[in-house]
């Protein structure tokens, strides 16, 4: 078992606030093209509605998990202070 850990707070936060980020930009990016046809138009109106209720919320879940991880990285870390006497060998 491991007498200590570390994380490596800006790296973390960087990796995390990255890949927000890139699951952000997404939401500029629109809707994606869907195939159009007689047998298939009552489903292609029905997707089209499903996808734009989940990228109308795209950007406010992003940012929402852009707060919790940044909360979460910073709980580890005051952990890791805090057991720092805890954990030596």
């Amino acid at each position: 078992m491991a007498s200590s850990m570390h994380m490596s707070a800006p790296d973390t936060l960087g990796g995390l606030a990255a890949a927000a980020a890139a699951r952000g930009a997404t939401a500029g990016a629109g809707l994606p093209a869907l195939p159009f046809g007689t047998y298939i138009a009552p489903y292609t109106a029905e997707l089209e509605l499903l996808l734009a209720s989940a990228s109308a919320n795209l950007a406010a879940k992003v940012a929402f998990g852009s707060v919790t991880s940044a909360a979460s990285v910073t709980s580890v870390e005051t952990t890791e202070q805090l057991s720092t006497g805890v954990l030596t060998t």
